[in-house]
């Protein structure tokens, strides 16, 4: 069994860039380009444990929190203020 903890911290590449998606596309409004907000999205703090089931299935769980930074929160001061996140989740990886 594999367990690890991880802390990582987000900027926006200026403040004259997009907060992007996943996908690669800029998020819709309320974010945005806003050269006057600061460029600190939030950090996170997350912990992972893995496990062998098999020599060819792998079973992973995690738990993260995200804290929000400036940036969001300045971004969605105007539609009701921004809140920390939680997230949990299971999966498996085959190996063939």
């Amino acid at each position: 069994m594999n367990v690890a903890f991880m802390g990582n911290a987000f900027w926006l590449a200026n403040t004259h860039d997009a907060f992007y998606a996943v996908t690669g596309a800029p998020r819709p409004a309320p974010y945005g380009i806003n050269p006057g907000y600061n460029s600190f999205v939030g950090s996170e703090l997350s912990v992972v444990a893995g496990y062998a089931l098999t020599r060819f299935l792998q079973l992973e769980a995690g738990y993260g929190h995200f804290f929000t930074g400036k940036y969001i929160d300045q971004s969605l001061a105007g539609v009701g203020g921004s809140r920390d996140a939680d997230y949990v989740y299971v999966q498996t990886s085959i190996n063939f």
